[in-house]
C-alpha cells in the first residue's frame, strides 16, 4: 500500500507519539515528526474552519456562536463546525378565536 488513511483517537495518537519519541531509530524519527506536521496542518485548517463558519453565520446578535475550539468534522469536500444555536424561552402566545358577530 503507498498511502492510505487510517483514523486515530487523540489517546492513540499520544500512545504512538510516545512510543515513537522512546525510538532511537531514524524511522521512528520521521514517524514522529510527520505525525506532529499532520497535527500542526489539521488545527491550521480548523481554524480556517471556523473563521469561515464565523463570517458566514455569527452575527452581532449572537443568535448563533461558534467557539474557538468548535469540533470539526472534515469531508473531501468541506467541513462540519459545531455551532450554538440560540432559542429563546418565550412562551408561544395563544390564538385567541374571534367569532363572527
Amino acid at each position: 500500500m503507498k498511502s492510505g488513511f487510517i483514523y486515530f483517537t487523540n489517546d492513540e495518537i499520544s500512545k504512538l507519539k510516545s512510543l515513537l519519541s522512546k525510538s532511537k531509530d531514524e524511522k521512528s524519527f520521521n514517524v514522529l515528526n510527520k505525525i506532529s506536521y499532520y497535527e500542526k496542518m489539521s488545527a491550521q485548517m480548523d481554524s480556517n474552519y471556523i473563521k469561515l463558519a464565523t463570517d458566514k453565520y455569527v452575527t452581532a446578535n449572537e443568535d448563533i456562536v461558534i467557539d474557538d475550539d468548535a469540533i470539526i468534522s472534515k469531508t473531501n469536500s468541506g467541513a462540519y463546525v459545531h455551532a450554538w444555536v440560540w432559542i429563546e424561552n418565550k412562551p408561544k402566545r395563544k390564538r385567541r378565536k374571534v367569532e363572527n358577530e
